[in-house]
């Protein structure tokens, strides 16, 4: 099994596993955000339906870079990003063209859905770069230090870590002035345990799955002394 080079470029070919998480990355972020406008009751815990799938966005981006390295983790989080900010700018566009009168309850349901406000918006975008870039940073710089069979530590680990960033940075910029300071440090950290508890239980499907990758794919990324510049992926 072979470690990719650190000085390949990542515009170099991908495989074709890559290419489909990278595929199902961007489509479990852009459901998410779709998700989010129903609640939903399980048991006496009232959620939002992006909680289902949004973790699932931070255990592809890890499972990436375990076995392809940070590079490739950030070619697609700034994917995921583009093309999920590109799908939430023309659905707000959409939403304030005005609808045909005789449509006005699909318009509303329309509104309800995709009527994200921008500070929303800008929330959203802001908290999922932190976190994926954060829970990315953490798998890579721990696999440097430690020993490469304790994946499932670094799961564990980078799970806390990419969550506590996306949480810290989400609920101030969307909520600061609507919520009470209480309430909004309550809702942030329910959200942080519910979405970091999630993940971690499925590490034991996870870590096997990694595993079985770097298998198939004859890669597993140990790199040393890269650059972790979030912005390096656009350099030509």
């Amino acid at each position: 099994m072979k470690s990719i080079d650190n000085k390949k470029p990542v515009t170099d070919k991908v495989s074709v596993i890559f290419m489909q998480l990278g595929l199902l990355f961007t489509v479990c972020l852009i459901a998410a955000n779709i998700f989010e406008a129903k609640e939903i009751v399980v048991g006496s815990i009232t959620l939002t339906g992006g909680l289902l799938i949004f973790p699932l966005t931070y255990v592809i981006c890890r499972a990436v870079c375990e076995v392809w390295g940070f590079q490739r983790a950030s070619l697609i989080i700034w994917m995921g990003f583009i093309l999920n900010f590109l799908f939430m700018g023309v659905a707000l566009l959409v939403d304030v063209i005005p609808g045909v009168a005789s449509a006005d309850d699909l318009n509303k349901g329309f509104h309800a859905i995709f009527g994200l406000t921008p500070r929303i918006t800008l929330a959203s975008c802001i908290a999922f770069l932190a976190g994926s870039f954060v829970s990315s940073y953490v798998m890579s710089r721990r696999k440097q230090k430690t020993d490469k069979s304790k994946l499932a530590g670094r799961l564990a680990l980078s799970s806390v870590m990419g969550e506590a960033a996306d949480s810290l940075l989400f609920f101030p910029i969307a909520t600061l002035g609507i919520l009470s300071v209480k309430d909004m440090f309550i809702q942030m950290a329910f959200q942080f345990v519910l979405k970091t508890v999630y993940e971690i239980i499925l590490i034991p499907v996870v870590a096997p799955t990694i595993k079985k990758l770097k298998k198939i794919e004859g890669d597993d990324a140990y790199q040393q002394d890269i650059s972790y510049g979030i912005f390096d992926v656009f350099k030509r």
